[in-house]
């Protein structure tokens, strides 16, 4: 990295682009993307990262608990925090009515009004707007055909010019006068009462249809058919005395009043349309339909503050002047409640400010003013409102439109920026019901909880689980400083009482702080705005922040004189202190927390905890594809009744794994389901006694997983906890019990190797264990193949199917896979001293050369000197007594090696156990290409041997530090016999 702080996390960035960026963070808090600093924090604070959601989340901590806000880098670059404040204030709402104004021309082509008013309109896209006192426009009809044996009960009417009707449209029809129907009238005949008529044609008439009847040259008047005898004839009933006649007409009137609205159903052409009625086969040739400009429209499009579009179908028609347009505004009457949500631009809503209130008068608009401004990540502000004397809040993020969606029907209730203070928003209950609810289970903005310093993240079901924070108190506003700002007072940080002048908001740990000398800031510490408690009696608290220079928090009530503080100093750092008292038995209502600095202070990222309860033991999960978004209530998910919190997890076969903390730890399983959140889960306890110590101390298999814990290596596969780290257990329990919340443990599925690093004499990683496995492929394989088993004959066995474990002399922070450009995976080590992480050393993150031997490293130098390889003790009694090499004390006389590499090989021996040290045998010259064993005389006497093959630089000794050394080797015998004069020592010292 170009510096000599020491590399001690680095992991892969997967965009979702396809490319990968090298992610790299150093002992001395510096956070790097493909050798770029990007981030920064505390020194000697440590990382872990998870990529999900097209991002990557950042935990930085001390390896128990949280230390630093948690983070996401995304892939255009931006560094923001993992969940912030909402705003601490809400807006200012009125009522608002809209000025009318005189219409002086319109016109209306292809179904689109165009208006130009004589003053301001004052619409906009989107808002209703009522036309009045516009004449009606008026067309004559051509005619009205009624044909029920063709269309029954549907008239077609014609025009002279195109109407720009379609299906829906309303229309009058009116002064249609009455038409001649059945020809001319051949015959009367008026018997006891009834008159029975003859037509020369069809008439059309059923009984009980109402025609205009004359007989002779009397006046037309209405009759009721009674009965209809034949096409030609009908008959009515008429009180003159009997008669007949050979003259008359009939006539059929329109049936309904002048002026009756019709729906068009269908339109045949552009000068015919049909709708429904009921009445005789007839046609009528006189009347007019008439189009009303009135009526309520919204507004299509603004052309200019005096002219504006709105769809209206109908003909093409032409208004010269008059009629006065009225901005309506649509809010339902009632009680209204409104909250701003500030829009992050990683996609993020924030919890609610708090709620403001309106009284709607109806017919209006809503003013909303002083909108509160975010801190610079914020992108819009979205506000959330609810229907006329409700309880939900929806937003609609986008203005609503009609049921055909051809145009809009109000307007959207986000202002799409960072800086408008000042907005009409307009619309009905029935959109606001349409858009996006804010407080539904999955999806409740108001139980959202600001995430503090978690120690991980993990990816599961589409959500995000952050685990390792603190217990603090989630009731106060603004306590990051992100809650925004009136655009009046920009250095007034919202939800909290000011006093004094000189504060203001600067940049602090992330996102913005508070600065001030002599200005303090409280809030309410009795309850929040929902009535539930904040402070809890007879508690202790302790105070955490980020501060560069010395903040005071004082917990106080006039009332009743009590007052309790906690001071902490740090230069740019975090920091906390236990408040001085614990709060009274009884909280007031004037119980207040205030915070002040002691000379000139900057003060960010304030949390109040339980000082007796510090951790949060459970882990949370996210809404569905909502990572920034964590429920308080239905977002926890943890054991029942395990007081160790949880530590890790890991996914088995969509199962999540969850591991507690300790060597009282557990493992447990559970799933999410389908219809319920994640408190919901079922969660089944697996195991006990086998707690994870480190985040870091989690490795994947094809179906299985392992994890450190305190007494050893753990593996699952879904059935039974097994231990695979017998062989290396007295190393294991060497491990400093101050250092095992580093551990690392990483797993190279390519190679088949497991490497476990840990601290023996320090708190930092300084020793490394690694296991090869490459013939195990099954959990199963892996827990019960050690490096030794025990035949059925007590015979000691060893073969390739088991556990290889070596130590590795050099000295890593951690260690796991990356992903290249190429899209291979190489196991990367971060270098380490062993020692303090502030010694410095080459900032650099490693590879293995696979097969290369030299046995010296560029930056670490030789290493040589501790790469050896030992054999078991042999032979043993039964192995001996099988080959007739008695029981007792044996001679070793010769060795040959098969092996090659580079330098000198030579072998030293331990006779009976481990410490007792023979004499070594000379060095040997080795090559990459040996044509021959190497023999070595030993002439050794004990009952066992075990031999250490060492390699060294060829020539004199002490070699050079970078002269290289390095050996394989592939089978050894050794020449045993028994001994031939002293087969046991015949002493005991």
């Amino acid at each position: 990295m170009g510096t000599t702080a020491q590399v001690v996390y680095t992991s892969t960035f997967l965009k979702p682009d396809g490319t990968v960026s090298q992610l790299t963070f150093t002992s001395d808090g510096k956070m790097y993307a493909d050798g770029v600093q990007f981030g920064s924090t505390q020194a000697g604070n440590r990382f872990s990262t998870c990529n999900a959601f097209g991002k990557v989340y950042i935990a930085i901590s001390n390896g128990t608990y949280g230390a630093d806000v948690p983070l996401q880098y995304t892939p255009e670059g931006f560094l923001d925090r993992v969940s912030q404040d909402g705003p601490g204030a809400g807006p200012t709402l009125g009522n608002l009515s809209l000025a009318s104004s005189s219409i002086a021309s319109g016109s209306r082509t292809s179904n689109e009004v165009t208006l130009v008013t004589s003053t301001p309109h004052n619409l906009l896209q989107g808002y209703l707007a009522t036309i009045s006192g516009v004449d009606a426009f008026i067309e004559n009809l051509t005619s009205i055909v009624m044909d029920n044996s063709t269309l029954p009960n549907i008239a077609v009417a014609t025009v002279p010019t195109p109407h720009g009707f379609v299906p829906g449209t309303t229309i009058a029809i009116n002064d249609v006068q009455p038409t001649v129907i059945g020809g001319t009238m051949t015959a009367w005949l008026r018997t006891d009462g009834i008159v029975l008529v003859t037509m020369s044609a069809d008439h059309g008439l059923q009984i009980g249809s109402t025609p205009l009847v004359q007989l002779n040259a009397a006046g037309f008047g209405p009759v009721i058919v009674l009965s209809v005898p034949s096409l030609t004839t009908f008959t009515f009933a008429n009180s003159g005395g009997n008669g007949s006649g050979t003259s008359g007409g009939v006539m059929l009137p329109w049936p309904v009043a002048s002026g009756t609205l019709f729906t068009v159903s269908e339109v045949p052409s552009p000068t015919t349309f049909q709708f429904s009625i009921i009445v005789t086969d007839a046609t009528w040739t006189t009347g007019d339909i008439s189009f009303d400009w009135d009526g309520s429209f919204y507004v299509d499009s603004v052309i200019s503050p005096t002219s504006f579009t709105y769809p209206q179908i109908g003909p093409d028609a032409t208004i010269s002047s008059g009629g006065t347009v009225i901005p309506t505004g649509q809010l339902s009457p009632g009680n209204h409640s409104c909250v701003e949500i500030f829009l992050t631009r990683t996609g993020y809503l924030t919890i609610p400010s708090p709620p403001v209130k309106l009284i709607a008068s109806g017919g209006q608009y809503l003013s909303l003013t002083t909108a509160a401004i975010g801190p610079p990540n914020i992108v819009a502000r979205w506000f959330a409102f609810t229907g006329a004397n409700g309880g939900n809040y929806f937003v609609l993020p986008v203005a609503p439109r009609d049921p055909t969606g051809n145009f809009l029907i109000g307007t959207s209730t986000v202002i799409p920026d960072n800086s408008t203070t000042t907005i009409v928003f307009d619309f009905t209950d029935e959109a606001l019901f349409a858009g996006i609810a804010i407080d539904i289970p999955g999806n409740n903005l108001f139980r959202q909880e600001i995430l503090g310093p978690c120690m991980s993240f993990f990816s599961y079901a589409s959500r995000l689980l952050p685990w390792g924070e603190r217990n603090k108190i989630q009731q106060f506003f603004n306590m990051g400083f992100e809650g925004g700002v009136f655009s009046s007072a920009p250095n007034v940080p919202l939800g909290w009482t000011l006093t004094g002048s000189d504060g203001l908001l600067t940049t602090g740990d992330y996102g913005l702080a508070w600065k001030a000398t002599t200005a303090t800031l409280s809030q309410t510490f009795y309850q929040d705005d929902e009535g539930i408690a904040i402070a809890q009696p007879n508690t202790l608290y302790t105070f955490r922040l980020w501060v560069n220079g010395t903040a005071k928090a004082t917990i106080s009530s006039v009332s009743t004189g009590f007052s309790a503080t906690a001071t902490v100093t740090a230069a740019g750092a975090y920091g906390q202190a236990n408040f001085s008292l614990k709060t009274p038995s009884v909280i007031p209502p004037d119980f207040l927390v205030t915070f002040s600095t002691v000379g000139t202070a900057t003060l960010d990222e304030m949390e109040i905890i339980f000082t007796l309860n510090p951790r949060r033991l459970t882990t949370r999960a996210s809404y569905v594809n909502n990572p920034e978004a964590f429920d308080g209530v239905t977002g926890l998910l943890g054991p029942q009744g395990d007081p160790h919190p949880v530590w890790g997890m890991e996914e088995r076969k969509d199962v999540l794994c969850l591991l507690t903390n300790g060597p009282e730890g557990s493992l447990y399983e559970t799933e999410d389901t389908s219809s319920g959140e994640p408190v919901t889960w079922d969660i089944r306890h697996i195991a006990s006694k086998c707690g994870l110590v480190s985040v870091w101390g989690v490795a994947k298999f094809e179906d299985w997983f392992s994890w450190t814990s305190d007494t050893g290596l753990r593996i699952f596969d879904g059935a039974t906890v097994e231990k695979m780290s017998q062989e290396i257990q007295p190393w294991w329990d060497a491990l400093n019990p101050t250092g095992k919340q580093f551990m690392v443990l990483a797993n190279d599925p390519y190679t088949r190797r497991v490497y476990v690093i840990g601290s023996t004499a320090f708190a930092t990683n300084n020793v490394m264990y690694v296991m090869d496995y490459r013939d195990l492929n099954t959990a199963g394989l892996l827990a019960n193949s050690g490096t030794l088993r025990v035949g059925y004959s007590g015979k000691v066995i060893t073969t390739d199917l088991t556990r290889k474990w070596s130590p590795w002399s050099m000295t890593m922070n951690y260690c796991g896979l990356l992903t290249l450009s190429t899209g291979e995976a190489v196991m990367a080590f971060c270098g380490g001293t062993g020692g303090n992480l502030s010694t410095p050393l080459h900032s650099a993150v490693y590879e293995l050369q696979e097969g290369e031997i030299s046995g010296v490293d560029a930056d670490y130098g030789p290493f040589w000197q501790n790469s050896t390889y030992p054999t078991y003790f042999f032979v043993a009694a039964d192995d001996a007594e099988q080959r007739q090499l008695g029981t007792h004390r044996l001679n070793h006389q010769f060795m040959t090696l098969n092996c090659s590499g580079i330098g000198s090989i030579f072998v030293v021996p331990n006779l009976d156990r481990i410490g007792n040290t023979g004499t070594a045998t000379r060095a040997l010259a080795v090559t990459e290409t040996m044509d021959r064993d190497l023999e070595f005389g030993l002439n050794l006497a004990a009952e066992r041997v075990s031999y250490r093959i060492c390699c060294q630089p060829s020539g004199p000794q002490p070699a050079a530090p970078d002269s290289p050394a390095g050996f394989r080797i592939s089978s050894l015998v050794v020449g045993v016999k028994t001994h031939p004069f002293s087969p046991i020592r015949g002493k005991n010292s």
